[in-house]
């Protein structure tokens, strides 16, 4: 039994299992957010947005919600930072267009969450 544990641990990806698990306990407070995007909430760029209200700036690293404009379709995406990982920005994306995903920093991990939202490091 002890060495599937040392397996387990060695061989899983820890930053996937912790980036939903946050998630799908934070969910209303994303769906919150998301809502709050649509109607237009959050500017500002992905180097230096605007911080979150009280109560939600524990989605993002530091607090920040940025945003940009894709130049192909002209859709806003919203990104909430949470470090950087292998030197590119780690974090929660939304809405999930895969368009945003090509011009997006060049980032390699695209994972599905829910209600729109990607996590991308």
């Amino acid at each position: 039994m002890s060495l599937i544990s040392v397996g387990f641990i060695a061989f899983e990806d820890w930053r996937t299992l912790h980036a939903r698990s946050f998630f799908r306990e934070h969910r209303g407070d994303f769906v919150t957010v998301a809502d709050m995007a649509s109607r237009g909430a959050f500017g500002g760029d992905i180097a230096d947005g605007p911080l979150l209200p009280e109560g939600l700036g524990y989605l993002s690293g530091k607090g920040q919600a940025a945003s940009m404009i894709l130049q192909e379709n002209g859709k806003r995406v919203l990104f909430l930072p949470a470090g950087k990982v292998r030197g590119c920005a780690a974090g929660y994306v939304y809405p999930g267009l895969e368009l945003a995903f090509d011009v997006y920093d060049g980032c390699a991990s695209r994972m599905p969450m829910a209600d729109g939202w990607y996590w991308t490091d």
